[in-house]
């Protein structure tokens, strides 16, 4: 009995190890894309006619839909007490990524300076109620209306647009995710496999894999083979040389 429990405890060990993944899971495709150049306008429609703000270079966007050349996106994840931002984009202006975004949203606080108004459109012509001075609000972004610059602010429950020279001065910081020197580029089925760095780690842990595995089952053999080699009946000889001793 206890000769069966062992060979099936052998045999479970084995199979795990002979199953277990060669390769790591790969990632989820991610669902962020990237803003690398200025100009990255959020649309509150489909055909891309009624801006709303535009995005800091570096930071990102996340995709809810592709429809065409237009991707539906959100902007925020309200956590900050400041709510999401759902609009459209032009595909062109947007950076396919492989990889989890560490921050990426630049929402912050920002404070006036001297006292203006809110505005619900980027003409200025549908105001909302004055700011007073001192006044704290959350930044999303801003836009080009004229000869002005807009902040895009939430306020008072309320979003819309302050002149950009009435808050007292504020930077914005570059993500800090490292930004590819090339784009992301997809392996077409006749390229050759890559013989580049990451070639040689592959290979030395596929091999080391094979070593462990080989080396576990010349053991499992060995203990199979002690543990059901037959038994040696004992000649008369050998019994009467016992007991004369």
């Amino acid at each position: 009995m206890k000769r069966f429990l062992h060979l099936a405890l052998l045999i479970a060990v084995i199979s795990s190890i002979i199953t277990y993944p060669k390769h790591q899971v790969l990632a989820e495709e991610s669902t962020y894309m990237r803003v690398l150049q200025s100009g990255a306008l959020i649309y509150h429609d489909i055909n891309l006619e009624d801006p709303i703000f535009e995005v800091p270079v570096s930071y990102y966007v996340k995709v809810e839909s592709k429809q065409g050349s237009s991707v539906k996106v959100s902007y925020g994840d309200g956590s900050k007490d400041c709510p999401v931002i759902i609009g459209y984009m032009d595909i062109s202006n947007l950076t396919e990524i492989d990889y989890e975004p560490t921050s990426p949203f630049f929402i912050i606080k920002i404070s006036t300076d001297v006292s203006d108004i809110l505005f619900n459109d980027v003409e200025l012509k549908t105001p909302y109620f004055n700011v007073p001075k001192n006044e704290v609000m959350y930044y999303l972004g801003e836009i080009n209306s004229s000869d002005r610059v807009l902040c895009y602010v939430y306020y008072a429950k309320k979003l819309g647009y302050v002149d950009k020279t009435c808050f007292n001065p504020f930077t914005v910081t570059p993500n800090p995710d490292k930004i590819e020197d090339e784009p992301i580029k997809t392996p077409s089925l006749n390229e050759e496999p890559n013989s580049g760095d990451n070639a040689p780690t592959f290979q030395l842990g596929e091999n080391l894999q094979l070593l462990i595995i080989i080396g576990i089952s010349v053991v499992s053999i060995s203990v199979v083979y002690f543990l059901f080699k037959p038994q040696k009946n004992k000649t008369g000889d050998e019994q009467n040389e016992f007991s004369t001793d």
